[in-house]
């Protein structure tokens, strides 16, 4: 089935501890966080819809040494390709739906 990108989401505050329910479906959020454009085409996070047992589900962060020079809207490609040579460190944590 390969991979299905529900969330784009990016320079978000340094302080950020937590991310509300419900986090509006604008490009740009209150805390100047800015998002792009997921695989169901629209801004902001799509949610699960899993295709059978056994789907996972994979949230990678990144700390990034300065904000990434994008508009809101960019692909996960765009912010893949605007990250390279700023990525101090990187996280995942993978969720598995049975």
């Amino acid at each position: 089935m390969g991979v299905w990108t529900h969330w784009v989401l990016y320079n978000l505050p340094p302080d950020t501890r937590e991310l509300p329910e419900a986090v509006p479906t604008e490009v740009q959020l209150p805390s100047e966080a800015l998002q792009g454009r997921n695989d169901f085409g629209g801004i902001g996070y799509g949610g699960p819809c899993p295709p059978g047992p056994g789907h996972h589900y994979r949230f990678i962060v990144y700390a990034l040494e300065k904000p990434l020079d994008l508009a809101g809207g960019a692909s996960k490609q765009d912010v893949l390709n605007a990250m390279q040579g700023n990525i101090l460190a990187q996280g995942q944590l993978t969720g598995i739906y049975r």
